[in-house]
């Protein structure tokens, strides 16, 4: 054991279990939350209870959950009552029968907006920090996590957790005979909120961006680069610039016409 100077008292030596903070990253192969939260629904045997403001799983995850309440495990979902965004409010909401037909519990939270994003199961196991359980988050977003085992922060969660559903209304699930339109609605619903759809946006509007910078780019290219420089000897099948006064501005193909000499 090191020494320590008498006015530097020595550290008490206390256990407060594990944490480890970790990362997503849209860069990464993996996407590293949602593969946890797979991992310890799967290994969970008491009870699995999430805090999020968005709602938009992908399928490993929903199966994940509807098989751990299928085998007896308490699932639970702790949602916003007044949203913040209404659209992606609703997409949330699209989400909620096929969860709540499998079995798992959906509080709302009637006061207000929550936006606490962290999950606790078995008194063994909790995270906390960025992450939502929705496709930019688990999939394009770069998040930032911390997992607890065995600490004392468990304990604070889960009471917390219990605090915040007395003050929540139990959603059920709706009778799809009486409510096809909206079970319609749903539908089309989660198919915009998929996960690929977010990835064809991202590489759509990539494109545009790397157009628009090439766009530019030849702009400025061709104000720098004085006139004279495209000489019909260089460039044969352009024009040449005394030419351009017949054609207008910018550079023109040739098209067979005679050209003026140097």
């Amino acid at each position: 054991m090191p020494t320590y100077p008498k006015r530097y008292p020595a550290p008490p030596h206390t256990f407060d279990g594990y944490v480890l903070s970790y990362y997503d990253s849209p860069l990464n192969h993996e996407a590293t939350s949602n593969q946890l939260f797979i991992d310890l629904l799967s290994q969970s045997t008491d009870y699995a209870w999430f805090f999020t403001p968005y709602l938009m799983l992908g399928d490993d995850l929903m199966d994940a959950m509807i098989s751990a309440a299928q085998r007896g495990v308490d699932v639970r979902i702790i949602m916003p009552g007044i949203p913040d965004k209404k659209l992606i409010f609703r997409m949330s909401r699209s989400f909620y029968q096929v969860l709540l037909t499998g079995g798992i519990k959906i509080y709302e939270y009637t006061p207000g907006f929550v936006h606490a994003k962290s999950f606790v199961s078995d008194d063994k196991v909790a995270t906390i920090g960025t992450v939502n359980l929705d496709y930019r988050s688990l999939f394009l977003h770069f998040e930032n996590n911390s997992f607890f085992y065995r600490s004392s922060i468990i304990a604070a969660i889960k009471d917390d957790f219990i605090a915040t559903q007395a003050k929540c209304k139990e959603v059920k699930p709706y009778d799809m005979k009486h409510y096809s339109r909206r079970w319609v609605v749903d539908g089309v619903l989660r198919i915009f909120a998929h996960r690929y759809v977010e990835v064809f946006m991202k590489h759509f509007l990539m494109c545009l961006l790397y157009i628009a910078a090439l766009g530019v780019l030849s702009f400025v290219v061709g104000r720098l680069i004085p006139k004279h420089w495209f000489h019909a000897d260089r460039f044969p099948w352009v024009c040449h610039p005394a030419e351009q006064k017949n054609y207008g501005s910018g550079f023109m193909f040739g098209n067979g016409r005679q050209r003026s000499p140097i």
